[in-house]
């Protein structure tokens, strides 16, 4: 996808405690916040789902909406990922999104 301008928002979902308070403390350390003016703490988690996985584990998932230019993040729905999906767009992984974050620091020259 071919970005015209910086304004972007990147979809994630992260799976299970560990990945979703790695995500929220570089949402932090880069000076993000929530889109209800709240600020971002690593250990105030948001579930919005959940998955099984092959053992039948329940992993608790969260999805956000991550705003580079605005700096904000917003939890995603039930509604707003079906808004999502029939738009044409897809979640993304947490090693995709910080795998995206150092391409586009690396096109702009900045040091990561």
């Amino acid at each position: 996808m071919k970005q015209t301008n910086h304004y972007q928002t990147r979809d994630v979902i992260c799976y299970g405690k560990k990945q979703n308070q790695e995500l929220l403390r570089f949402l932090w350390s880069q000076g993000y916040h929530f889109t209800d003016g709240q600020p971002i703490k690593p250990d105030n988690l948001r579930y919005t789902g959940s998955i099984t996985d092959e053992e039948d584990a329940i992993i608790k998932t969260a999805c956000y909406a991550v705003d580079a230019t605005l700096k904000m993040v917003a939890f995603h729905d039930s509604m707003s990922l079906l808004n999502l999906y029939q738009s044409g767009r897809g979640l993304i992984g947490l090693d995709e999104y910080f795998s995206r974050i150092k391409e586009n620091e690396k096109q702009r020259g900045v040091e990561t």
